[in-house]
């Protein structure tokens, strides 16, 4: 349960993984002492559920969106980098131009280097999705000209 609230937070928030696991562990533990000292689990499990609600409430009237100021960018960059400056920028200057629905890929380089790439449209790694794509029957092949 912990893994699959912490897998969550991730693919929704982007960080915050060990303070979810941590506020998730402590619902469990207070919701458990509760049931021992004689609560019905239903208006524990309302409960519960109202004060979520509550709580997130008051953390969207938090919400300070980042996007396009390279400089927050590169905030948050430095404590997933661990205080990285140079990935820090690469990874801020990159998030800044692709915009908060671009896809960000990182990939192991063959160099010593650390460097980005910025490619615009899609990306289909190998062979093609539907064979209505191909427009070259022969060579079985798609030709933009």
């Amino acid at each position: 349960m912990l893994k699959s609230g912490s897998g969550t937070t991730n693919i929704f928030a982007g960080d915050g993984t060990s303070s979810s696991v941590v506020l998730t562990r402590e619902l469990i533990r207070e919701g458990i002492k509760a049931l021992e000292y004689g609560m019905h689990p239903i208006d524990l499990k309302i409960g519960m559920t109202a004060a979520t609600r509550a709580i997130s409430e008051e953390l969207s009237k938090m919400v300070r969106l980042i996007y396009p100021c390279k400089s927050d960018l590169f905030h948050v960059a430095m404590v997933s980098t661990n205080y990285d400056e140079k990935l820090s920028d690469i990874i801020a200057t990159g998030m800044a131009e692709l915009g908060k629905d671009g896809d960000f890929i990182l990939d192991e380089s063959n160099t010593n280097e650390t460097y980005m790439r910025i490619l615009h449209g899609a990306i289909i790694d190998r062979g093609y999705v539907s064979e209505q794509f191909v427009n070259n029957t022969i060579s079985k092949t798609y030709n933009t000209s």
